[in-house]
C-alpha cells in the first residue's frame, strides 16, 4: 500500500513528465526511481556542442516510527537528480 509520501512524490515527478521506472518498498526504506526523461538542449547547451539531455530521479526514504494508525513518519528523504548529455 502506498505511503502519503509516496503517493505525493509521484504525483509531483508526474507532473513535470517524469514515469516511475521501479519502486522498491521494505521495511526499512522506499525507494523509487524514474525513467530518464529526454529534453531538447537549450540555446546554451547547443552552442556548447550538446545535442542531446536526459535527467532522471532517485528518492529514498527512511521511516523514523510507524504511527498507532499503521502510518509511518519519515526522518528523512534523499532526492538524486540526475542529468546526462550527449555532444556531438
Amino acid at each position: 500500500m502506498p505511503t502519503a509520501v509516496e503517493r505525493e512524490s509521484v504525483s509531483i515527478l508526474q507532473r513535470h513528465g517524469y514515469r516511475i521506472l521501479r519502486t522498491d518498498r521494505s521495511s526499512d526504506r522506499l525507494m523509487m526511481e524514474t525513467e530518464w526523461l529526454r529534453r531538447a538542449p537549450s540555446e546554451a547547451e547547443v552552442a556548447q556542442g550538446i545535442r542531446d539531455a536526459r535527467s532522471r530521479f532517485t528518492i529514498t526514504t527512511r521511516p523514523r516510527s510507524t504511527t498507532n494508525s499503521g502510518g509511518q513518519v519519515i526522518s528523512g528523504a534523499t532526492m538524486v537528480f540526475e542529468l546526462e548529455y550527449l555532444r556531438s
